[in-house]
């Protein structure tokens, strides 16, 4: 989360190769508890005679699923996973902001939220979390990049998730 997701999704949406869920970005599919069928999650890739093969999907929420990687591998065990890191001081601090606005966290000051919101805690454990896929995926199949490479050069940063991606 809050790691330049939205926007690595806008700029897949602008290629002839790659293409992404139209309407939703998020689509839960991998998610333990996600009620979409293949058949359905399969129709979000609005494929009408164009010759995109690589299908991707942007999802935040997958990285704090502990069930997901066996989901994911179960589906397509070549898949590529991209995570991106984000200064621990700089991602709390961001979520908290965005969870406040949400009305997701309910504790006035990010220090007591994040002594009594477990959930909170767990998301800035970065290392933790890839590490499940880690147990799923060989190392050539997952791409950890640094978000300040994001904001120090975009056009690499996306040339870097794109090649791995479609190893071009």
């Amino acid at each position: 989360r809050k790691t330049g997701t939205t926007w690595l999704n806008e700029n897949f949406k602008l290629s002839s190769i790659v293409t992404v869920p139209t309407g939703i970005k998020e689509t839960g599919f991998f998610l333990p508890d996600s009620i979409i069928e293949k058949p359905e999650y399969h129709s979000l890739f609005n494929i009408t005679g164009l010759d995109k093969n690589i299908f991707v999907e942007v999802d935040t929420s997958l990285l704090d699923s502990g069930d997901s990687p066996a989901k994911i591998k179960a589906y397509n065990p070549k898949m590529k996973i991209v995570a991106i890191r984000r200064d621990v001081y700089e991602f709390a601090s961001s979520r908290f902001i965005q969870g406040k606005r949400k009305g997701l966290f309910t504790h006035g000051t990010l220090l007591e939220e994040l002594n009594n919101n477990r959930s909170f805690r767990n998301e800035l454990r970065f290392s933790a979390l890839v590490d499940r896929y880690r147990d799923y995926f060989p190392s050539n199949q997952i791409l950890v990049l640094d978000y300040k490479n994001l904001q120090g050069d975009p056009n690499r940063f996306y040339n870097d998730v794109f090649s791995f991606i479609t190893g071009q």
